[in-house]
């Protein structure tokens, strides 16, 4: 029998890396995307749904799309819109990206265009509820 000393909780977190643009400032990509989310704003902080639409639309995989709050990892009020290179829980294992670096590049060209960004690249981590 095994028998735990110390803090237990029944929280869960999963950390992340994403290579990807912030476009809180960026209304044009802001109307695409909620263009894609079918004018639903609330739809938008679902990233799976919003991953799915874009994948959809544009053919372009592993796309990410997330607004900042108290419990994803991000600075409340940061959306980042980009490609999920590490998704990995304490408890459901994890989701990787295996791309070449063209591949990268590809995808991330293919964001630029398609919802018109000017912003830096930038590569993001955090750690959120899950």
């Amino acid at each position: 029998m095994k028998i735990r000393n110390g803090f237990v909780s029944n929280s869960s977190t999963s950390s992340f890396i994403i290579i990807g643009f912030d476009i809180s400032k960026n209304e044009t990509a802001k109307r695409k995307l909620l263009e894609i989310a079918d004018g639903d704003s609330e739809m938008l902080r679902d990233d799976y749904d919003v991953s799915y639409r874009i994948s959809k639309k544009y053919g372009i995989k592993d796309a990410i799309y997330r607004i900042g709050n108290d419990e994803n990892g991000l600075n409340k009020g940061e959306e980042v819109l980009g490609i999920l290179l590490a998704d990995v829980s304490n408890d459901e294992g994890s989701v990787n990206g295996r791309f070449s670096m063209k591949e990268l590049q590809d995808k991330l060209d293919s964001l630029k265009n398609e919802f018109e960004i000017t912003e830096e690249l930038k590569m993001i981590a955090g750690t959120r509820l899950s």
